[in-house]
């Protein structure tokens, strides 16, 4: 029988399906350990997101395996038996993860409660992908909290597919079965390859290196996945399957008659080239947006197609028990594991290294197991009791499920709270007039300045003192682009440039402040320079980042204004002697003046303030803020006579403390002006 054409049968005939590959089993339970170790950052798996690729892909050939057997044997598709088996294989599981994380709602931050709320309410209706794309959500971002449910971006592409694929395939097959020709299956492949060159395509081109998560997170740039796998599917035409062909307890030979050595050559092939992407590829790496998540998904196709044919080599890696156990409870696994990790994070528990790790895991085992053996298997199977879930039954106990968990997550954050003014991320110059008799003042800085803005704005207005503010929140004060431990730019660098740039122009020309206060703490990391990354503190970075703070001076005080250079204060419990007594070259070999992200500790960006001070005392006074802060104590504390200084962070000021330090602060910089105007 020729593979060209899908001929029909002229009576109804069973379906054929592709049966159970134990190696499909295995290969999904790979790719949901590389999310697991990605998502845990175990060293290795940099590029353990690609599971998810692998996983678009396997859902497109299993997917169109199905529909495309049962178009070959009954000449169409039962959409309504279709989604009614997605259904009951999705729904339950992920309505009940949805309803327990936000029922843990209240023991999170009252600021996140409200993102939590939409993230459940368009993750139940299978949108949040877009929820983040619209939103600008970063899954680059190093300063939000993470959503518990903010893998389900990966659910909602999958979700959107299996809704229209079956209308394309139950179309295009009975088009293709009205006019077979010899040419039909190439004139099919035809056009999934120009459908994924153009869903490839758009994920080049919607690649930002700041934060690439609006191309990652987006339906039309991550379909041509699933159409990969959905190609393959077509590759190997339904009318091939029989039960012999792929029975476990053989292995196929191709059309020759040889062994199929050529299979074991591609399996291996694309086996090597996902490994090397999982070592060495990370979210941010421009590769995998142009190129290399194509090449990653065609390196699937090509492990998937010799599992299909059961080659030696393939059953040898995916057909294990433990990786086979691992993809049948692959569903619950990835539902459950990501909740775990945010919520069981070392600050809410304590714990840390060996003992965090084997409790986050010995969990995601107990809800996996639960979520298979209680919800899944028995609802899969189609009844539960003495009930048949027919479409009758499913269709509307699960729209009245989905609304109540919507009521419950809407009850649940409740007492939701919107993010603090400091978070914000946009800015602008903001004004407040005076009478003129005191020097007008300007704030410039990022978030922690930002968040002691409210007390200086109200320390002017309580004095008829004109004051301008530009603080934005993750920006520095200068012009070059700040990298991660990583050495990828923060999501917000260009943002930053744009828009402070913009900012401090306007600043001078418009209300020309006398003095500008900067107060920024954002300088502590590398940055880019001529087209390498500098390290935090090395005498690169030193001398790249002097010559930004030279420039932004210069802008500053274009309008003779004298910049009040503070010194920024330690957060809780950080002691206010580390760093402090050494040079700048000294303290680099001190581990303890360098972080775990790779930029430097506040007492060694002090030290390198403190000297660049020293080359623009003509126009700039050093004002430590550590007195004011921390007052005689070492380390530094929370309150200052009863009052907190700062929220559960530790690092920006509370509304309260903002109040407490801003006078003292405005009447050390007055103190120094008028001496540095005196001499």
């Amino acid at each position: 029988m020729t593979t060209d054409t899908l001929p029909a049968p002229t009576v109804a005939t069973p379906v054929r399906r592709l049966g159970h590959l134990p190696g499909l089993d295995g290969l999904r339970g790979i790719a949901v350990v590389l999310v697991l170790l990605y998502h845990l950052e175990v060293a290795g798996f940099s590029g353990g997101f690609l599971g998810v690729d692998i996983f678009f892909v396997l859902s497109g050939f299993l997917i169109t395996s199905l529909l495309l057997g049962e178009l070959h044997s009954r000449r169409t598709i039962s959409l309504a038996n279709f989604w009614l088996r997605r259904a009951r294989r999705l729904l339950p599981a992920v309505l009940v993860m949805i309803a327990v994380v936000v029922m843990l709602a209240p023991t999170i931050a009252a600021t996140a409660q409200g993102g939590l709320r939409w993230d459940a309410v368009t993750s139940v209706g299978y949108v949040v992908n877009w929820r983040f794309v619209v939103t600008g959500a970063s899954y680059a971002a190093e300063s939000s909290d993470p959503s518990m449910l903010g893998h389900l971006w990966s659910l909602a592409i999958e979700e959107q597919f299996y809704v229209l694929w079956p209308l394309v395939v139950l179309i295009g097959g009975r088009s293709l079965q009205r006019r077979a020709r010899p040419s039909t299956r190439a004139i099919t492949l035809a056009v999934f390859a120009s459908a994924i060159a153009a869903s490839a395509g758009s994920l080049a081109l919607a690649f930002d290196r700041f934060d690439p998560s609006g191309a990652y997170f987006a339906t039309h740039t991550r379909v041509f996945e699933p159409l990969i796998g959905a190609a393959l599917a077509v590759a190997v035409s339904p009318a091939q399957y029989s039960p012999a062909q792929y029975s476990p307890a053989r292995y196929s030979r191709d059309r020759d008659g040889a062994t199929g050595w050529h299979d074991s050559v591609t399996f291996l092939a694309g086996a090597l080239v996902v490994t090397l992407a999982v070592v060495t590829l990370t979210f941010r790496d421009w590769r995998y947006y142009q190129g290399g998540a194509l090449v990653v998904s065609l390196a699937t196709a090509a492990m998937i197609a010799a599992i299909v044919r059961r080659t030696p080599i393939a059953a040898l890696i995916t057909d294990g028990r433990a990786v086979g156990v691992l993809g049948r409870v692959s569903y619950g696994l990835y539902l459950w594991h990501w909740p775990v990790i945010v919520w069981f994070d070392e600050e809410r528990t304590g714990w840390s290294g060996a003992p965090l790790l084997l409790t986050r895991l010995a969990l995601i085992a107990a809800l996996t197991t639960a979520s298979y053996v209680v919800i899944e298997r028995p609802i899969r199977r189609g009844r539960v009791r003495d009930i048949d879930l027919t479409a009758r039954i499913v269709f509307p106990a699960f729209a009245a499920a989905a609304a109540l968990v919507v009521a419950v997550t809407f009850v649940a954050t409740r007492d939701s709270e919107p993010l603090p003014d400091y978070l914000d991320e946009g800015g602008g110059v903001r004004q407040v007039a005076g009478n003129g008799e005191l020097p007008a003042l300007a704030l410039v800085g990022d978030s922690v300045a930002r968040s002691l803005a409210p007390g200086i704005e109200g320390q002017a207005r309580a004095t008829d003192r004109a004051y301008a503010q530009a603080t934005f929140g993750g920006c520095s004060v200068g012009q070059l682009v700040r990298v991660d431990e990583h050495g990828d730019p923060f999501h917000s660098s260009q943002r930053c440039i744009e828009d402070t740039r913009t900012a401090f122009d306007a600043l001078v020309s418009g209300p020309d402040p006398d003095v500008v206060i900067w107060y920024s703490q954002r300088e502590r990391y590398g940055v880019e320079f001529g087209g390498e990354v500098l390290a935090a503190g090395s005498p690169a970075w030193r001398d790249a980042v002097f010559a930004d703070w030279d420039a932004t001076l210069d802008r500053l005080t274009a309008g003779g204004a004298t910049v009040a250079l503070v010194l920024p204060a330690y957060g809780d419990g950080t002691s206010t002697t580390a760093c402090e007594d050494d040079g700048a070259e000294v303290i680099l070999a001190r581990d303890r003046c360098r972080s775990d992200t790779g930029a430097l500790t506040g007492g060694s960006l002090r030290a390198f303030y403190r000297e660049w001070a020293v080359d623009h005392e003509d126009r700039v006074v050093v004002i430590d803020s550590v007195p004011l802060v921390c007052g005689d104590t070492d380390p530094c504390a929370s309150t200052i006579d009863g009052t907190p200084l700062r929220p559960d962070d530790g690092i920006h000021f509370s509304p309260q403390g903002a109040r407490l330090v801003a006078p003292r602060l405005l009447d050390e910089i007055d103190r120094a002006v008028a001496k540095r105007a005196s001499v």
